[in-house]
């Protein structure tokens, strides 16, 4: 794992580029096709202790719909990994 925060003022996840590359270094987008056959991904972010002074591990797991963005470059479709 590694440090990180959380920027919730932009669409794009950002991380250590070595260990993103490690960690979705099969997830490759090459068409929006590529959507229906690319995995969810799940982070596991440490939580705020509990009430008894155990760590919590938060889960959040993204789908392809979450993680690849879809825009139109000159009346085409385009998709785009949005991790990095």
């Amino acid at each position: 794992g590694c440090k990180t925060i959380i920027d919730t003022g932009t669409y794009l996840i950002y991380g250590p580029a070595d260990q993103v590359k490690g960690y979705l270094g099969d997830v490759v987008v090459e068409s929006c096709e590529d959507k229906a056959s690319l995995p969810n991904i799940t982070f596991e972010l440490a939580g705020l202790p509990d009430d008894s002074g155990n760590a919590q591990v938060v889960e959040l797991t993204l789908t392809p719909d979450d993680y690849i963005l879809e825009f139109e470059v000159g009346g085409r479709q385009q998709c785009v990994l949005g991790i990095g």
